[in-house]
């Protein structure tokens, strides 16, 4: 695809430069970092509960693969919802509304910890969806209306590679932690490595007061 661009060519810069620019714009706005920390945890936090521990669950408790791909179904459901109220919602603080729709995320881990029926970690499971597609929608909103254009890719690729760092963690402690306290415990430690950071993040005023800019009488500049 060939765009035409009004814009001047940039100026051919080493990959340590470029690297060092986006560290700088992403590392300058607490609401950026802040979320994205918390993200780490709560990615973390997903891979050992709900990755993990959850197909686990389901074999022992559930009845298997059929039990666990209708909750899985209903996750990916919560999803299209959560997209048919994004389109439909415009909240003046987008990452406070974002990490309050996040709280329940957690749900579907604390459904298994419960040891509920499929039906009731299923409703989790979809509520769960709804919230992580919300707070999605919502974080992609303040990344494009509050970083330059410019420095949009640099700052998105240090956002995607410290919310994913933690994962690979969470993966390789689910068994030992597991086999130490048991499932149930180690699902219930995953909840609040998710809900904790998260609800952290609302104590931040960075976050609470962001602004969404296309509404009337917010000012249409690039916050810092």
């Amino acid at each position: 695809m060939r765009v035409r661009s009004s814009r001047p060519a940039a100026a051919d810069t080493s990959v340590l430069a470029e690297l060092r620019d986006g560290w700088i714009e992403f590392s300058s706005r607490t609401w950026l970092w802040t979320v994205v920390a918390a993200a780490a945890f709560g990615n973390m936090a997903t891979s050992m509960g709900f990755v993990v521990l959850g197909p686990v669950v389901a074999d022992r408790e559930l009845g298997g693969a059929g039990p666990w791909g209708f909750i899985l179904a209903a996750f990916s459901a919560g999803f299209v919802v959560g997209g048919v109220i994004a389109l439909r919602i415009r909240p003046v603080h987008p990452l406070r509304a974002g990490q309050v729709a996040l709280l329940v995320a957690p749900l579907t881990m604390v459904g298994l910890a419960l040891d509920l029926p499929v039906w009731a970690i299923a409703a989790a499971a979809l509520c769960a969806g709804i919230g992580l597609e919300l707070f999605g929608v919502f974080w992609e909103l303040s990344l494009q209306q509050h970083v330059p254009r410019e420095k949009l890719s640099r700052v998105a690729s240090y956002d995607a590679l410290g919310s994913i760092v933690a994962m690979p963690v969470g993966q390789i402690a689910a068994g030992p932690l597991s086999d130490a306290i048991g499932v149930t415990n180690t699902l219930w430690v995953a909840v609040a490595l998710f809900s904790v950071p998260t609800a952290l993040c609302l104590l931040v005023p960075d976050v609470r007061n962001l602004r969404r800019l296309d509404l009337p009488g917010v000012p249409q500049s690039t916050a810092a």
